[in-house]
């Protein structure tokens, strides 16, 4: 039996893109500890894939390398609907990078700040679930100091 539960549609699911295997298996346990559904993979391709199960929530990280994240997110979309898209940054979202479109301008539901903290993770599920359906709308930080 793998990382995902198909079958129980009430279970909740989220595919993690994370390129360190020790971040990765971090925020994986913290999604499960909240008793959600975890998949995780290790390039966009695997990610692409995985998104056809319908997951709530796609977590990828920043400037992953194989693909620009404008792109990635761009094709998250087009392969499912109702899926929020995360963005992890060690970035701060406040801060603003001159000649570069922040994570909200390129698509991103909300942003997932680095370190990956079990209370960050709480308070990303709670308002995501809130927020309802995904929306392309701009997102809002989910902060370690919020």
């Amino acid at each position: 039996m793998g990382d995902t539960y198909d079958s129980v549609p009430d279970i909740p699911a989220v595919v993690i893109l994370e390129r360190a295997s020790g971040d990765r298996s971090l925020l994986a346990h913290h999604f499960r500890h909240l008793g959600w559904s975890v998949t995780q993979v290790g390039d966009a391709s695997a990610l692409l894939d995985a998104v056809r199960s319908r997951p709530l929530v796609a977590v990828l990280q920043r400037d992953f390398g194989d693909v620009p994240t404008q792109e990635l997110i761009g094709r998250l979309r087009a392969a499912t609907a109702g899926c929020h898209v995360v963005v992890a940054s060690q970035v701060e979202y406040v801060h603003v990078v001159p000649g570069r479109p922040g994570l909200h301008e390129i698509g991103a539901d909300a942003v997932l700040d680095l370190p990956y903290t079990r209370s960050s993770v709480r308070r990303l599920v709670r308002r995501l679930i809130e927020r309802g359906p995904a929306r392309s709308e701009p997102a809002e930080s989910v902060a370690a100091g919020e």
